[in-house]
């Protein structure tokens, strides 16, 4: 991906969706209208490490060029590191706290791993399900709380998923960016929570053709759900790539 065509979308985001309004819109309110972007980190990650990772593969600052305005978030239950899942950072020295923030993907010792085949009991289960939609409703009532509008959701890989799952609950996110999601079916299916199958806002994917983590058939599964998609492919793997 390159920073034109990060802008494109999100150039695309301002355009009013009925050309009579850029005509009943006063040039002021239109050019002061203000794009406030939510980032979910990964498993096992925090706001500061989401906020460090952006700034290290330029996409802090591009966003920041085109007048979008982030907002960093953490999960809501805490976990064990992952270091192998940081690698860079944590041989730079910049993963090393004793624990981090997940959004309950993982249950019991499977917080080593992210996209492992796990047989859960029906009680584990029913947990990791109550987990996963805490998460869920944590990031939209964030959103609720909030004096101005969050125009946009975005996340990375298990933040991706739990991204996507608010999207489309959502009325009044505006756009969705995901970085490597992980797949739609790693969503419980005995979460109490009313989740439409697919994704209607304009959504921005950007995919790793070296994903360690997926076959081409989860990389492709949050994408399959979106209904207005652009696909950004670049040729790294499950991580954020350089602009």
């Amino acid at each position: 991906p390159t920073a034109r065509q990060l802008a494109a979308f999100l150039e695309a985001q301002q355009a009013p969706a009925d050309p009579a309004e850029s005509f009943s819109t006063p040039l002021e309110a239109s050019s002061s209208a203000e794009i406030v972007l939510l980032v979910l980190h990964g498993e096992a990650g925090d706001s500061l490490l989401m906020r460090r990772v952006l700034e290290l593969s330029g996409w802090l600052t591009e966003l920041k060029t085109q007048g979008v305005k982030l907002e960093f978030i953490d999960a809501p239950h805490v976990v064990r590191p992952i270091p192998q899942a940081f690698a860079s950072l944590y041989a730079a020295g910049e993963y090393g706290r004793e624990s981090y923030f997940g959004w309950g993907f993982a249950a019991g010792d499977a917080g080593d791993a992210l996209l492992s085949e796990w047989r859960l009991s029906a009680e584990d289960e029913a947990g990791r399900a109550a987990a996963v939609r805490e998460s869920v409703r944590h990031i939209e009532n964030w959103i609720e709380k909030q004096p101005s509008r969050i125009s946009g959701i975005c996340g990375i890989s298990d933040g991706g998923l739990i991204a996507a799952a608010v999207a489309a609950r959502s009325l009044s996110l505006q756009f969705f960016i995901n970085l490597c999601s992980m797949p739609w079916e790693r969503l419980p299916t005995s979460m109490d929570l009313d989740l439409p199958e697919s994704i209607t806002v304009p959504s921005l994917h950007v995919l790793g053709r070296a994903d360690e983590l997926m076959n081409t058939a989860q990389i492709r599964s949050v994408p399959s759900r979106c209904e207005n998609t652009t696909t950004l492919w670049h040729k790294g793997g499950h991580s954020v790539p350089l602009l």
